[in-house]
């Protein structure tokens, strides 16, 4: 494609043209989009302070956890495209957000993040820019801090291959070697990985990168979480958290298995 100037303009030129795309997701609705902010709700702590979207598109993600997930955080949404950025501004406008136009790749970020959110980005980084991406990640990320990311499955790849479209200008393969790496260069480790099956058999894949999983600490609110296995609480489960409630749970408990067992 040229030099990596020439290489970046035709990135930018592609995505300035891609918001029509979005505009027809956000009328008619988009599976994988769906998918994709299930995930970011079941995996990123409501306590977050703060956030940085990299590749925000029409903005709805990033909206999305501003309004429903972490309220109180301070996010800040990257993308390589102006005419993305002026989209998003116009249709998602928040207090907590704030939209920049950027190229990760060669912008520079400052900063810790709590968490960092690559939706459907990932895949669309020149395998011979990874490691230039890994290094920006590793030192934007904070001493606890996750990436989480969603993206198509190596088989979805090439079943687009086969048909002759729908990918991106920019658009390879990302597979368990390559999250490992990943997972490496940016000095944390895969906490979690699934094939999610959105319109075929594990066509995508969800990951969450985290820090600080190699020593044995005590469970905190960040652990709290669908994707680690914790429901949201019921009305009920507060309830019986009351002192009162739950000596009296207690007694009931004792008294029935003394009863069942005499």
């Amino acid at each position: 494609m040229g030099t990596f100037s020439e290489m970046t303009d035709a990135v930018k030129e592609y995505y300035d043209k891609f918001s029509a795309k979005f505009i027809n997701d956000l009328v008619f609705g988009n599976a994988r989009v769906n998918q994709q902010l299930r995930f970011f709700a079941e995996s990123i702590p409501p306590a977050a302070s703060n956030i940085l979207v990299i590749g925000s598109g029409s903005g709805e993600g990033v909206f999305f956890i501003a309004k429903n997930i972490a309220k109180h955080a301070r996010l800040l949404a990257l993308d390589i495209s102006s005419e993305n950025i002026s989209m998003a501004k116009a249709l998602f406008p928040h207090k907590n957000i704030t939209y920049q136009e950027q190229d990760v790749l060669t912008g520079g970020v400052e900063g810790k993040w709590d968490v960092i959110v690559l939706p459907d980005v990932y895949e669309h980084i020149p395998v011979s820019a990874r490691s230039n991406l890994h290094g920006k990640l590793k030192d934007l990320l904070s001493d606890r801090g996750k990436i989480i990311l969603t993206v198509p499955s190596p088989i979805h790849q090439k079943y687009l291959r086969g048909l002759g479209k729908g990918l991106q200008i920019i658009d390879e393969d990302v597979d368990l070697e390559a999250l490992l790496a990943m997972a490496d260069g940016v000095g944390a480790e895969i906490a979690y990985f699934v094939y999610v099956s959105v319109w075929h058999h594990n066509d995508y894949i969800h990951v969450i990168l985290e820090r600080n999983t190699s020593s044995l600490n005590s469970i905190t609110d960040e652990d709290l979480l669908p994707v680690k296995g914790w429901r949201k609480p019921s009305a009920a489960h507060y309830f019986q958290r009351i002192p009162a409630v739950r000596f009296l749970d207690t007694k009931y408990k004792s008294w029935k298995i003394k009863r069942l067992l005499s």
